[in-house]
């Protein structure tokens, strides 16, 4: 469950007189964990003190405001009502005061912050005495202060308590000096841990160690990503929006990249990574690291001598390989929280009074190894095994030995599987890389000659499934595609080391040919490769080997191929480098050059070099093979695949010359041209004629030629409008539109590279229209944003700085709709930026600082480090227009973002950075003047220089009282400034 950390935290003060403080407070809170406070207890019928008591019964974490009131004194017949005997005991207190004393009794952390200065009041200076009698209250003068002490107050203190013990977690079990010695270091001022290894036997707990170390790292405010090898957490309680999660597809540091949401890299991968992981101060968690390590020796060897801030943790079966700065062996639970552990899961299974002979039994026989405990409950808990039997089922022997672990678990699962052929379909399931459908079980069912196989799906979940849960099969209800899965990785393993060879291969030609017939989804088909690569590790005849193969051309193709449509880069090479060398295999050369397509032209963002050349080194044979069986087709998958090629030069290695080469060369000889097409039908010879055109746009582009440029754009949208007809009859209409809004989008950032302002918003604006008759409102809140962009860059007055943002209302797509609409968080925070700058056009500066600050903490969540940096410096900016004030290096961090991305042109950020000194009046017009001056020196860009130089223009207009100011009826400075601001941060 995501949303926030899963601690309640029940907000105490006086009300009226600390309305702004209880809504600073609150926000605060908000940003951790869940507040709780008087403003939303809903409507009831009981006593207000009875309802305060039971909301805060209900909490983990008190937190106290005290100003100078002291608050309403608590009824007596409330008192008497709630407290009883004991309501002499808070007589004459305050609710306030009263919350205070109780959460203590209910040993509830307690956290106080109180107003500075004297108390007129004798009970407030009382109550401050209890308080501080009782630990080391917080102290504020202000609400920023106070914003800033509660914030850091609970992102330090709550991982301190949970490692206490003060505050605990659900579902996790003792290990709390483990976790606070983990937490320790990794947080640590005086020693760097940059890598570590948390290992031990399988089931032992290393994953919800981890995830509650990672929870307490995101409160600190990390940023968490947490990848694993199959869906689903460990643990259950709920995490805020800095702490993610994915699945490791493809098991290298590219398929680690692919599930961080990294779209291109720059240079060596892995250094990529690592600054990423840096820049963006992220805690990386890899577990069951033993399956992958082979693939990251080069990442966790690097990792530990060039990290900062970023920090990489993973969990493994036995000490991972290589060095780590710190590595933890996890034994069992200790006595206590293994009895806890066996009492609660008890409890859950129905057991609701555990005799304390059987909870000796099943800690003595499970030694503190939780997987055991939860496993060996249901067999109690469903009597499958006495009292009597359980005494003799024997213990585990070491449980830090793998083996001897692995031996108690196997005979758990075969004590829990009774059915024969019930525990044979579990170990034919066992065979699959991820989990199951009700289909596929039916398949085995099927195969064994069971009657099961005609059971209705209540009927199996009800008489097979749910028995084996949740010990042997997990159940995921939240829209998996196979909502069944083994419990653990143990499990799985011991009811896969029950077969021998020959039912290990036809578990798995079952399974296959199982999914060969079900309808085409990218995890049926990740499960088809797998199968047929296991198959082929075993299988020896050559007529089945032949069909595994083309199993793959087939199926890991179309996963390249939906990956290619979706931008995946890395899925993409993965499974087309797959389905590439199958395709050469079984002698299939048209295939093989269709998947080399995908491989080299999604190589480009990666800069996969090695992989690009070895695939583009093949091209010319298989075409000569390809031209005997289908020319046309031939022609047409030869062509894209060089294309590919002609664009991993130009754009990674920079050979424009050999990149203009190959185009002219398939251009000519491949494709033909207008009057002599070499590719049948029409159609094929318009897309690949098409891409050949766009390449040769880019090329134009990177020589200055932008007369030649626009040429072949107008030769583009010839060809596109030439060609309607048979794109619609062929893929219908909105692919027609598709490709027109793609085209118009083309030509708006040429306009605006040009510096047409003017002809680059018309273009973003038909851009709009065609994606939105595609049906591609995804898309058409990107080019509304360039919209906004190029509308803030134009405006010349308030309302047209309030149009940029709040056109399109009519379509619903003002940037606040995109803001709600797109599931992009780039795209979101961008837009909230432009309505920020917008809102400071119109000096609406506490609106702007909202904006801007809702977008950065988008940025941070998006962890682009070029949008973190802008959206950073226009929060800084708005932030300090609104406070009236310039803290001293303010603006350092800010720039120094800039400078880590190797950005040579930070000019507009230098600019605006001054800009709004001047504004504060802590920089004077001349000192302003003289930046912009040096900065017109150094712009690079035409729009960039024209606009500066306007700017430079009305600086002076400013500096010589002169009214003719570029802005329509503009001539006050502070707005001007304001206009100016908005357009250097929107150029930033």
């Amino acid at each position: 469950m995501a949303g926030k950390a899963p601690f309640k935290v029940f907000l105490s003060s006086t009300f009226r007189d600390l309305r702004d403080e209880r809504e600073i407070v609150w926000k605060a809170v908000d940003e951790v964990c869940y507040a709780i406070g008087m403003e939303r207890f809903p409507a009831d019928e009981k006593c207000s003190l009875e309802v305060c008591l039971e909301n805060l019964e209900e909490c983990n974490i008190y937190v106290g405001i005290i100003g100078s009131r002291y608050g309403s004194i608590i009824p007596e017949d409330q008192l008497r009502k709630v407290e009883g005997e004991n309501a002499e005991k808070y007589r004459g207190l305050s609710f306030t005061h009263y919350e205070f004393r109780k959460a203590g009794e209910l040993g509830i952390p307690r956290a106080v912050f109180i107003m500075s200065g004297e108390a007129a009041d004798n009970r407030v200076v009382e109550f401050r005495k209890e308080i501080e009698a009782s630990f080391s209250p917080n102290y504020f003068s202000s609400l920023n202060e106070l914003k800033g002490r509660i914030e850091e107050f609970l992102r330090e203190q709550i991982p301190k308590w949970v490692c206490k013990g003060k505050l605990g977690l659900p579902g996790f079990y003792g290990r709390g000096e483990v976790l606070g010695e983990l937490y320790g270091r990794l947080t640590s001022e005086t020693e760097v841990f940059r890598t570590v290894n948390v290992f031990g036997v399988g089931g032992i707990g290393k994953s919800a160690l981890v995830e509650a170390l990672l929870l307490l790292l995101a409160v600190r405010g990390y940023n968490v990503w947490e990848v694993r090898s199959v869906t689903g957490r460990e643990t259950r309680f709920s995490v805020p929006p800095n702490y993610k999660s994915g699945v490791l597809q493809v098991p290298d540091v590219g398929g680690l990249a692919e599930v961080l949401g990294i779209r291109e890299v720059k240079g060596n991968l892995v250094d990529f990574l690592l600054k990423w992981l840096d820049e963006n101060r992220v805690v990386l968690f890899i577990d069951d690291f033993q399956k992958v390590e082979d693939n990251f020796k080069e990442f966790i060897k690097k990792a530990s001598r060039v990290l900062e801030c970023g920090k990489v943790l993973v969990a493994s079966r036995g000490r991972a390989k290589g060095e780590y700065d710190f590595a933890k062996c996890l034994e069992g639970l200790d006595e206590a929280p293994c009895r806890e552990l066996v009492v609660d899961e008890l409890r859950n299974a129905g057991v609701l009074e555990p005799s304390r002979k059987i909870v000796d039994l099943i800690w003595e026989k499970t030694k503190g190894h939780p997987l055991a405990v939860k496993m060996i409950v249901q067999l109690v808990s469903r009597k499958v095994l006495s009292v009597e039997r359980l005494k003799s089922f024997g213990s585990i022997g070491d449980v830090r030995n793998e083996d001897d672990v692995k031996d108690f678990i196997s005979r758990v699962f075969l004590e829990n599987v009774r059915d024969e052929l019930g525990r044979k379909a579990l170990m034919y399931l066992s065979v699959l890389a991820d989990g199951f459908d009700l289909e596929i079980l039916r398949a085995i069912f099927k195969k064994f000659g069971d009657d099961r196989e005609s059971w209705d799906d209540e009927t199996l979940l009800r008489e097979f499934l749910s028995p084996l849960r949740p010990h042997i099969i997990d159940y995921n209800k939240e829209g998996a595609f196979f909502p069944f899965t083994f419990s653990h990785d143990m499990v799985k393993e011991a009811a896969f080391s029950t077969l021998d060879s020959g039912d290990v291969v036809e578990a798995r030609k079952t399974i296959l040919e199982c999914l060969k017939g079900r309808e085409a989804v990218a995890i049926t088909d990740m499960e088809i490769v797998y199968q047929a690569e296991r198959l082929l590790e075993i299988v020896k005849e050559s007529r089945e080997r032949e069909q595994l193969f083309n199993d793959i051309v087939e199926y890991a193709g179309r996963i390249s191929t939906a990956a290619y449509g979706m931008g995946l880069a890395f899925l993409s090479v993965n499974y087309g480098l797959r389905a590439f060398k199958a395709a050469l295999k079984v002698d299939r050369p048209i295939e093989a050059l269709r998947m080399a397509e995908n491989v080299i032209y999604h190589a480009v963002g990666l800069q996969l070099t090695e992989i690009a050349k070895e695939t583009s080194n093949a091209l010319d044979s298989l075409y000569e093979k390809a031209v005997k069986m289908d020319e046309s087709e031939a022609r047409y998958q030869y062509a894209f695949a060089m294309l590919a090629w002609a664009i991993y030069q130009l754009r990674v290695l920079r050979e424009t010359d050999t990149a203009e080469k190959i185009l002219q060369k398939i251009k000519e000889d491949v494709i033909g041209g207008p009057r002599k097409r070499r590719i049948e039908p029409p159609l094929k010879w318009y897309n690949a004629y098409i891409r050949a055109l766009q390449i040769e746009f880019t090329i134009a582009l990177q020589r200055l030629g932008y007369e030649k440029a626009e040429v072949l754009l107008n030769e583009q949208e010839k060809l596109l409008n030439e060609f309607k007809k048979s794109i619609i009859n062929e893929y219908g209409e909105q692919e027609y539109y598709s490709d027109m809004a793609e085209l118009e989008s083309t030509k708006a950032d040429f306009m605006f590279g040009i510096g047409n302002l003017q002809e680059a918003r018309q273009g973003f604006k038909n851009a709009i229209d065609c994606a939105l008759k595609a049906g591609r409102r995804d898309r058409a809140a990107g080019y509304r944003t360039n919209l906004a962009f190029v509308g803030l860059l134009m405006a010349q007055n308030e309302g047209q700085f309030c149009e940029a943002v709040e056109e399109y209302k009519d379509k619903k797509l003002t940037l606040e709709d995109v803001v709600i609409e797109s599931e992009d968080i780039e795209t979101k925070s961008i837009s909230n930026q432009f309505i920020a700058l917008a809102f400071l056009a119109q000096n609406k500066l506490q609106e702007a600082v909202v904006k801007a600050e809702e977008a950065y903490k988008m940025s941070l969540i998006g962890g682009d480090p070029y949008l973190i940096a802008v959206a950073s410096l226009r929060f800084e900016c708005l932030k300090a227009l609104k406070e009236g004030s310039l803290p001293e290096n303010a603006f350092k961090g800010v720039l120094e973002k800039y400078a880590k991305l190797g950005i040579e042109n930070i000019i507009c950020p230098v600019i605006a950075v001054e800009l709004t000194g001047f504004m504060l009046n802590k920089v004077d017009l001349t000192e302003l003047i003289k930046v912009v001056r040096e900065g017109l020196k150094k712009i690079k860009g035409k729009l960039r220089n024209k606009l500066l130089e306007e700017f430079m223009e009305n600086l002076k207009a400013i500096k010589t009282f002169s009214k003719s100011v570029k802005f329509e009826g503009v001539v006050d400075a502070s707005k001007l400034a304001r206009f100016w601001l908005a357009k250097i941060l929107a150029l930033a």
